[in-house]
């Protein structure tokens, strides 16, 4: 026995335990580095100058794989994102494609580009049903949850028993109610909606959404300088409305139409007739367009409608899905395009989306 109290033999017995405590310490040690390294490097991955680092590289395959999946596109989809991307020269669009407002620019750019290039009516077309998908991805990411979250001066509209949308704007919102503006008339009105009555509303933000609700009205105000408010109560049961397959947009412009005939055999529309009767557009997308007119015109008719507006050679032909009346005793005609070229629905689009025609 030593003086330290132990042999030789017993040292060397100790020996692996003592390494295993070391080797464990170590271990340890590289663990809680490695956290540390990584937590830094998340924060940094937060920081203003590494977003912006990214955002101003070119995208990469890996940029393309997030960009499929945040989206939930096909991959013939995010090829053809990539290729835009090319064509314009623009930087990382997985950064670039997070808004609204950005995804909008993005598009109005390639679709300058795309207009000077051969036989690029199907791209364009492309282009247009994919910017929609993106953009009503993003609206959903980010849709509203509560009446609270309208902003001031935003349009409410007021749907009519009769389903005429009324635009009014909001004038006040806080944590008890929001308020709207609403003309003399409709306040004279002795049919509009009563004190502690429900009404139903339609809202929609610059997110791409419609958003439907029902709330009761508390009461109707008037201010020193002769304004009239609906007191509206806060309601979270907002129903998102999706627009069909294609944006839709409001348009004031004369419209011609006459029935047509399509025969079984080839699907050929025929004009039965040269006289035109008058309307006026009321909003139109890539898929259909609503006129207003004077006759009513049953449902599940044929129709041949110039838009003087566009320019177009040919009428397009469509059918009628819905007829409804409206308060001033008109009719709005709902009709699905059912023949046009990619060049005419593209002109349409470029319309709806407020590119160059």
């Amino acid at each position: 026995m030593n003086k330290f109290g132990s042999t030789p033999l017993q040292a060397r017995a100790n020996f692996p335990f003592f390494t295993a405590i070391l080797i464990i310490a170590v271990i340890f040690g590289i663990i809680v580095l490695a956290g540390i390294i990584y937590k830094i490097y998340q924060q940094y991955t937060k920081s203003e100058k590494y977003i912006n680092k990214q955002k101003n590289r070119p995208t990469n395959k890996k940029d393309l794989l997030k960009l499929q999946k945040f989206f939930n596109i096909t991959k013939e989809d995010t090829e053809f994102l990539f290729y835009l991307s090319k064509l314009i020269d623009s930087n990382n669009i997985y950064y670039i494609l997070k808004d609204i407002n950005s995804i909008h620019d993005f598009f109005r750019e390639c679709y300058n580009s795309l207009i000077h290039l051969d036989d690029s009516d199907k791209k364009i077309n492309n282009m247009f049903k994919l910017s929609y998908k993106l953009e009503n991805h993003i609206a959903e990411y980010k849709k509203i949850l509560s009446t609270k979250q309208i902003p001031v001066s935003a349009v409410v509209f007021y749907i009519t028993k009769e389903g005429e949308k009324l635009p009014f704007y909001c004038a006040v919102n806080n944590s008890d109610f929001f308020s709207v503006e609403i003309p003399e008339f409709f306040y004279s009105k002795k049919d509009k909606p009563r004190n502690l009555e429900k009404a139903n509303f339609i809202f929609k933000p610059h997110n791409g959404l419609s958003y439907s609700f029902s709330s009761r009205v508390i009461r109707y105000n008037t201010d020193a300088e002769n304004k009239y408010y609906m007191i509206i109560a806060h309601t979270e049961n907002l129903n998102v409305e999706l627009q069909r397959h294609y944006k839709r947009e409001t348009i004031d412009c004369d419209a011609l139409f006459t029935p047509i005939k399509i025969t079984k055999t080839d699907d050929k529309p025929i004009i039965t007739t040269s006289k035109y009767y008058t309307g006026k557009m009321m909003n139109i997308s890539g898929g259909g367009c609503c006129i207003k007119t004077n006759l009513p015109i049953k449902e599940k008719q044929n129709i041949g409608i110039k838009i003087p507006f566009f320019e177009f050679e040919k009428p397009l032909f469509g059918i009628i899905k819905k007829t409804r009346r409206l308060p001033d005793g008109n009719f709005a005609i709902h009709i699905q395009f059912l023949k046009y070229s990619l060049k005419e629905q593209n002109k349409i689009l470029a319309f709806v989306y407020k590119f160059a025609l």
